[in-house]
């Protein structure tokens, strides 16, 4: 079968779908893989079943049906147990598996219940992120590895192959400056061996403020890939990165920013990948963002923008895939 979404068309395909994943790999065995290799992992099976199989499956397999539900295949997940489908392709927010995860651990209905092994944040969103994205089962990692959610599971550990970029080559980035961002709790590497550019994670620094992302700029034209998600940066964190002027993915996903904030998002002139999920930008502020004609994918879930704002949005960028 095959689930359409929106005006572009998306498949789910289940021909393989009621294999169950006999053995689970996990994100250590994956990072020790070349990219090369990784790339062709499986997400379904790399990815998202290890999380269901250490976590879910004890309560949910062949054996044990809590609720009539068994998580041990994509069909059986889809089927859904007493309360109906367990997950509902593309929309996480309206999947009873998302929203028992959300709940309060001293709920009743939490899930995993209490006392059992808990997923971690890293965990809900990497499962929300692929709920959210069409519960693909046959996508490659390759593919899935362009979205931040997944990229930060392992991406210290990853070095990629050389990306393509339409910049100049440059320096190497000075250490002491690097190590004075690591200083801060900030992952900084290179996107490719021996290549001047820079990408940033604040995964680990989640107390990020203001004033300590000010350090950042010292990367000035070297940074292209900067991920603040879930930081406290603020509208005024975002002003004084303005020397960062290569950035071509941004990720300030769960962070304070609003409407405010566009104007100074609108100085990252390069952007191709521009992650807003979860904070407080609105139809007024998705109306004021400008992009260049290199601008490929906005994510914009989880915030105030309506489904009028977005389609208004598309009229202005018929050619960029916003994930709503």
């Amino acid at each position: 079968g095959s689930i359409t979404h929106g005006a572009d068309y998306l498949s789910l395909d289940l021909s393989a779908g009621n294999k169950e994943v006999k053995k689970a790999l996990s994100i250590d065995s994956i990072s020790a893989l070349p990219p090369e290799k990784q790339a062709q992992v499986n997400t379904y099976e790399g990815l998202i079943y290890p999380l269901l199989d250490a976590k879910c499956i004890q309560c949910h397999n062949s054996e044990k049906k809590k609720g009539n539900l068994q998580l041990t295949s994509i069909d059986l997940i889809l089927k859904g147990g007493k309360k109906g489908p367990a997950l509902t392709a593309y929309n996480a927010n309206q999947s009873l598996m998302i929203q028992r995860m959300l709940l309060d651990p001293a709920n009743d209905k939490h899930m995993p219940p209490k006392g059992k092994p808990q997923l971690n944040n890293k965990e809900i969103n990497l499962i929300y992120w692929w709920v959210q994205h069409g519960a693909l089962v046959n996508d490659k990692l390759g593919n899935a590895l362009l979205n931040d959610t997944v990229k930060n599971l392992i991406a210290s550990k990853i070095i990629p192959a050389f990306p393509v970029l339409s910049l100049p080559q440059t320096s190497l980035v000075d250490s002491n400056k690097i190590n004075t961002l690591k200083q801060l709790g900030l992952i900084v590497h290179p996107i490719a061996k021996g290549v001047g550019y820079v990408d940033l994670s604040a995964m680990n620094a989640a107390l990020l403020n203001d004033v300590q992302a000010q350090k950042i700029s010292i990367l000035d034209s070297h940074l292209v890939w900067l991920n603040l998600a879930n930081t406290k940066i603020t509208n005024k964190g975002i002003a004084n990165l303005s020397s960062c002027k290569n950035v071509i993915k941004l990720n300030v996903a769960y962070t304070s920013l609003n409407d405010d904030a566009i104007g100074l998002l609108n100085q990252f002139t390069k952007l191709s990948y521009l992650n807003i999920v979860g904070t407080s930008i609105t139809d007024n502020g998705l109306a004021k963002l400008n992009l260049s004609n290199n601008f490929k994918s906005l994510y914009c879930w989880n915030t105030k923008i309506t489904q009028g704002g977005v389609d208004q949005f598309r009229k202005r960028y018929p050619n960029i895939q916003i994930n709503f």
